[in-house]
């Protein structure tokens, strides 16, 4: 069998199909860049014309501003909140572009900003709000939950929220900043903000709402200080000013919600001209508020046994104050006016936390 080398008629046909096809399809795609290369150079050419007409014209108004003469065609435009008198001017780039721009005619005026402000922290068991600010820290149902103001000045897009936590050792709440000395007592008996804060990273969040809550209070947050902030930001992009609540006091003690009887010297409002008497810079207690739901404070109507306040460091070696109270020339006493045990009562338990007299350890306590 004789082996013929070579093409066939009929491949050389098909192979002569196959070359002018391919050969259209090349010169096509050719073409096609070519125009498009050839379009772009153009459309190139025609934008930088005319941002170098628009810079003229920019230069033209600018000078005879600064010269004093009269600029016709003035407008009031409003950029991201800004009112700003100017003139606009335009140029072609081609048949279907344009640049646009407004030269103003005096210094731009800053950004507006949002406004926060009345920056509120309450504290709720499950859905009730609480009229405190402390509670026990591991209290089933607590939850935190911030509120504010925010005057959007037309132009807001966010706002940022951020909870902070007190570093450990600071054992007295806020309970009211009135008469809170800022130089000698923040960071001394009250954390300072920011120095003795740590934030809490997954409670930092960014939307368009005014509130924000702590839902998960965690076993370390007993004893510490919680405080919460807001900044507002603008669509352009502006930063409004960060603003603080004041802060809530979760209480390291275990709960105890079923005593019949819970005093708490660090909870005592030097403010409240009900519980405490003024002379000069000291402080005397006329009520030692109860906080259990009983009702049952202790109270002193008599100068004389009214117990001093004094404001302590509990431990030499670590950074621990609190608040305590010491007799008033020797003596003190507090009754309960409408404590009655009953059968219910009868046999009760006493839970106590004191410091004694280091210097004369035979004084009694109580």
């Amino acid at each position: 069998m004789q082996n013929n080398k070579g093409l066939t008629l009929v491949e050389i046909i098909v192979a002569m199909a196959l070359l002018g096809i391919i050969a259209a399809t090349f010169l096509s795609a050719l073409s096609s860049h070519y125009v498009f290369i050839s379009n772009t150079k153009e459309i190139t050419e025609d934008a930088f014309t005319a941002q170098k007409d628009i810079e003229e014209q920019i230069k033209n108004i600018k000078a005879n501003i600064s010269e004093g003469n009269s600029v016709p065609g003035g407008i009031q435009v409003e950029l991201f909140g800004r009112d700003v008198k100017g003139y606009p001017i335009e140029a072609d780039i081609n048949e279907s572009k344009m640049i646009k721009t407004v030269v103003a005619d005096s210094r731009m005026p800053t950004f507006t900003a949002p406004v926060a402000s009345n920056v509120k922290l309450e504290l709720y068991i499950d859905n009730t709000k609480l009229t405190k600010k402390h509670e026990y820290a591991i209290k089933p149902g607590l939850n935190i939950r911030s509120s504010a103001d925010v005057d959007k000045k037309g132009v807001f897009l966010l706002n940022k929220h951020e909870w902070y936590v007190s570093k450990p050792g600071f054992h007295i709440p806020i309970v009211s900043t009135v008469n809170i000395d800022e130089d000698l007592d923040y960071g001394r008996l009250y954390p300072l903000f920011p120095n003795d804060y740590e934030a809490i990273p997954i409670l930092t969040e960014s939307n368009m709402m005014n509130s924000s809550k702590l839902q998960q209070i965690r076993d370390d947050y007993k004893g510490r200080h919680i405080i919460y902030a807001i900044t507002p930001y603008a669509e352009s992009g502006k930063k409004g000013k960060t603003i603080l609540s004041e802060p809530v006091y979760l209480s390291g003690l275990p709960d105890l919600d079923n005593l019949i009887l819970h005093l708490d010297s660090s909870l005592i409002n030097k403010e409240d001209t009900n519980t405490v008497r003024a002379e000069g810079e000291q402080l005397y207690v006329k009520q030692w508020t109860d906080q259990s739901s009983q009702n049952n404070h202790f109270s002193s109507n008599m100068n004389n046994l009214q117990p001093i306040l004094k404001e302590v460091q509990y431990q030499e070696d670590a950074f621990v104050w609190g608040k305590s109270l010491s007799p008033n020339s020797g003596s003190a006493l507090l009754n309960i006016t409408n404590f009655t045990p009953n059968e219910a009562t009868r046999n009760m338990i006493f839970i106590m936390v004191a410091k004694g007299n280091v210097q004369n350890t035979s004084t009694d306590i109580l």
